[in-house]
Order: structure tokens, then C-alpha cells, then sequence
């Protein structure tokens, strides 16, 4: 889940705690794996840290095949 870069650190905090309970629920959990969502329900730094890594990445392949936004 993605928030406003903004958001109030206490917000953010309940948010995502209230997010990670609902995706460990096994229903919920079960609903996403079929999808092929895989759960993960980490913090916010975790999540921000994992988004710069895919960026950097992929932004470089998208860079090698010459890939460029519309």
C-alpha cells in the first residue's frame, strides 16, 4: 500500500500495523496468495526500502531496452 509521502509518522504507524493484521488474518492471507499477491506486512521503512530497491533495478533495465515514458 502506497500513502501520501506526508502522512503524520503516528498515522502512518497505526495504518500500517492495522494493514499488516488484516493481511496475516488467514482468510485474507489465503484471498491474496490466490491472487499471487504475496502478503507480507512489513513497516514502512521496510516497504520504502523494498520500493528503492525495485526501482533501481528495474529502472535500469528500462534504461538498457530503452524503454521511455509516454
Amino acid at each position: 500500500m502506497f500513502a501520501p509521502g506526508k502522512m503524520p509518522p503516528d498515522v502512518l504507524a497505526k495504518l500500517s500495523k492495522e494493514i499488516a493484521r488484516i493481511i496475516n488474518l488467514p482468510d485474507m492471507s489465503e484471498k491474496l496468495s490466490v491472487q499471487g499477491a504475496i502478503p507480507v506486512g512489513n513497516t514502512p521503512a521496510e516497504f520504502s526500502a523494498f520500493v528503492k530497491r525495485e526501482m533501481d533495478t528495474w529502472g535500469k533495465v528500462a534504461q538498457q531496452v530503452g524503454l521511455k515514458p509516454d
